[in-house]
């Protein structure tokens, strides 16, 4: 049966194709045709069952697909396929593809599900279809988008990510690393193009766990840096030190036996400076003393 939205979505593919009413299925590549499949998910059981009642009713829409060595092969269809071979149908019709490059192929088969599925598709298998499109492609993050009906936003943000992810791993930082790195956190070190900068960065975030903010801040004080990588072997340094109380607070999260020795670290210190005070105490360690303890009081009241 023919489609006016499927052949409207096709010439605005580009894609050249030519309806045929019918075509015997004993012509139908069938193991080409699995192969040609871009289906992320598992099947559905009970949509095969829902065609099989179209198919008995005659109101499955024409397959897709194109010929290759006197055979066809399906680029949408193989469910129904299986509806036919239920019902033992032995010919179908077809929309075929003319200008079936490699480029027109891939486009039909990753766009198909997102056209034409009865159930919506979960978002992150559209975005694997996306970023397959655009690398293998080279497809715009615009029309990529489009042809997956996701916000260019979304899809921006998970590309750059992924750029992200491919050079902290070519600065042969490890997997456990980059695979625990947010993608907020990954957007940020995106203008760090230096494996140096961001490789450090990357480590520091994962040893320190640094915020959002805080990673802000240090990709931007590592990008305006001179350029040699001494330089930024420096400031990574400085960051370290910086951020020094961020590690003493994430070692106490993970330990929560810990916060009874500091508090009572506080009082021991405290006390000590109250009342053990000696002639002989260098008193310009004072302001040093108090300040450390300001910091170990900020440090309980921001796990209480």
């Amino acid at each position: 049966m023919r489609d006016l939205s499927t052949e409207a979505w096709l010439d605005r593919l580009g894609v050249e194709w030519r309806y045929e009413p019918s075509i015997p299925l004993n012509k139908v590549n069938r193991a080409a045709s699995l192969q040609n499949q871009a289906r992320l998910g598992d099947p559905d059981p009970d949509h095969k069952m829902e065609l099989v009642g179209a198919a008995l009713l005659g109101e499955l829409f024409a397959m897709i697909g194109f010929w290759r060595n006197n055979l066809v092969i399906l680029i949408a269809g193989n469910y129904r396929m299986e509806a036919y071979d239920t019902i033992e149908k032995r010919d179908s019709d077809f929309y075929i593809v003319l200008n079936a490059s490699p480029y027109i192929l891939d486009l039909l088969t990753r766009t198909h599900n997102v056209f034409n599925s009865t159930k919506p598709i979960p978002t992150g298998e559209r975005m694997v279809q996306a970023l397959h499109l655009i690398y293998t492609h080279h497809m715009t993050v615009t029309d990529a988008a489009k042809h997956l009906l996701i916000p260019k936003s979304s899809l921006q943000t998970h590309y750059t990510a992924q750029q992200v992810r491919e050079r902290l791993a070519k600065a042969g930082l490890s997997q456990s690393v980059i695979s625990g790195l947010d993608q907020t956190v990954l957007v940020k070190m995106y203008r760090l193009k230096q494996y140096t900068p961001i490789a450090g960065l990357a480590q520091l975030i994962h040893d320190y766990h640094l915020e959002v903010k805080d990673v802000t801040e240090a990709a931007e004080r590592l990008r305006k840096a001179p350029g040699t990588e001494k330089d930024q072997e420096v400031v990574l340094q400085q960051l370290k030190t910086d951020y020094a109380d961020r590690k003493v607070i994430s070692k106490i999260k993970h330990k929560p036996s810990q916060i009874g020795i500091v508090k009572r670290a506080i009082t021991t210190l405290g006390g000590m400076i109250v009342s053990e005070i000696s002639p002989q105490m260098d008193k310009s360690d004072l302001p040093k003393i108090k300040s450390s303890i300001s910091n170990l009081e900020q440090i309980i009241d921001s796990l209480s």
